[in-house]
């Protein structure tokens, strides 16, 4: 059920009876000539959405954050790139109206690697004030799966673009798909180094990547997040 089709008297009726709301979060960005910058948070809408197909009268799916920590590649065309601490100060004030309102278990569902430390800060901050927080990176927290469908995963690589593929093919440009298995010899920052370690801004194999595969990725990636959310919700937090 989606937070941003109800009245407030609807939503006043159905936040009392869900077990839990889901906040997408992703991030605008380069991601290849290929794939489009919004890359980062329409796979996450996408996940909530198969969610929502099967978990509708149990779920609330709150606005998608559109915006995030882009730092990394800031230097590409369209990226937009938000910090760090305000980053955290944005989710934990999203998460605190959300609790105001009874909505105490909260999944962040990430669908971009430069928010991980805002995401575990915020959710730190929402859990000291009364929250329950679920943090989700679906390509990384599910890996192992993804890669027994891909040989290999990456930013716009051949998991994220066949997850695109599969969602909205028009918007892709295959023919300027590439590859690149550039590996950073440690944790360096300068200003410019991902235009050598993130060489069109992607990195992997677009090359590889087909509709088919991104179907597989999304059934499987979903159903995976709705049985973590089941556990979630009935309170059972360790295997």
């Amino acid at each position: 059920m989606y937070l941003s089709a109800l009245t407030m008297n609807k939503f006043k009726k159905y936040s009392q009876q869900m077990e839990a709301v889901i906040l997408p979060i992703g991030t605008t960005e380069a991601h290849g000539p290929h794939c489009p910058l919004g890359t980062d948070f329409l796979i996450p809408e996408r996940i909530a959405a198969l969610i929502d197909s099967k978990m509708n009268s149990r779920i609330l799916i709150a606005p998608t954050v559109n915006y995030g920590c882009s730092w990394g590649l800031k230097v590409f065309p369209g990226t937009i790139n938000i910090s760090t601490e305000t980053m955290v100060r944005y989710l934990v004030e999203i998460g605190t109206s959300l609790l105001q309102w009874g909505l105490k278990k909260q999944v962040f569902l990430n669908g971009h690697g430069g928010n991980r430390p805002a995401l575990r800060t915020a959710a730190q901050h929402l859990a000291d004030a009364g929250a329950q927080v679920l943090v989700i990176d679906w390509w990384a927290d599910y890996m192992p799966q993804i890669l027994e469908i891909c040989d290999s995963r990456g930013h716009a690589g051949e998991d994220e673009t066949s997850v695109m593929l599969a969602i909205m093919p028009e918007n892709i440009e295959m023919d300027l798909a590439t590859a690149n298995d550039n590996r950073v010899i440690g944790q360096i920052y300068t200003a410019d180094i991902s235009f050598t370690t993130l060489q069109n801004a992607m990195t992997g194999d677009a090359t590889k990547a087909t509709a088919e595969k991104g179907k597989q990725i999304l059934k499987v990636v979903s159903n995976e997040i709705m049985r973590l959310i089941d556990q979630f919700s009935s309170g059972c937090y360790v295997k």
